[in-house]
This record gives C-alpha cells, sequence and structure tokens, in this order.
C-alpha cells in the first residue's frame, strides 16, 4: 500500500509539473501575440504605447516563469540560453520562413 501511495504521488507530480509547463507556454504565446499586433499596425503612437501594455508585462513576467521551467533541469548552462533562445523561437515560429 505505501508503495502505491508513493508511486500515485510520483505520478501527481509528475502531471502538475506538466501542466505548469503547458499554462507557461500557452501564457508566453498569447502574451507576445497581443505585442505583435500592435507591433504589426504601424502606427508610432501604438508601438510607443505597447511597451507600457499589461502584455508586455505579462509577456516578461511569462518569460521569466518559462526560463525558470526549462532550466531547472540543466546542470551545465554552457548551452542552456541558447537552447532556451531556439526553443523560444520554436514556439513562436513553427517554420523558417515564418521567422
Amino acid at each position: 500500500m505505501e508503495k502505491l501511495m508513493k508511486m500515485m504521488t510520483v505520478a501527481f507530480d509528475k502531471h502538475a509539473e506538466e501542466i505548469e509547463w503547458r499554462e507557461a507556454q500557452m501564457t508566453y504565446c498569447n502574451a507576445q501575440a497581443a505585442i505583435q499586433v500592435v507591433l504589426d499596425r504601424n502606427d508610432k503612437e501604438e508601438i510607443a504605447q505597447a511597451f507600457n501594455l499589461p502584455a508586455m508585462k505579462e509577456c516578461e513576467a511569462a518569460n521569466r516563469r518559462l526560463f525558470a521551467l526549462f532550466s531547472a533541469g540543466w546542470s551545465d548552462e554552457t548551452y542552456m540560453f541558447k537552447a532556451f533562445w531556439a526553443y523560444k523561437h520554436h514556439l513562436l515560429y513553427h517554420t523558417r520562413a515564418q521567422s
């Protein structure tokens, strides 16, 4: 019985981590898309105001959260920043033509 409880706890923890990871990805992508919509309008006043939008603050917070989750498993930081940049790039652009 004790072994079963331990297995269930481990499974629940992994499931909770996966949910947190997916939520961080969705929050980052949605905030980045909201910012990109404003930047694509080519209105200089709106672009200047875009940096004061709640979406910008939300995007920065989501970026920090995503980085914390991403870097949790890394012991060597040599390639971590490059890998994180490539990962974020892949989240936002699915093909090379889009980037």
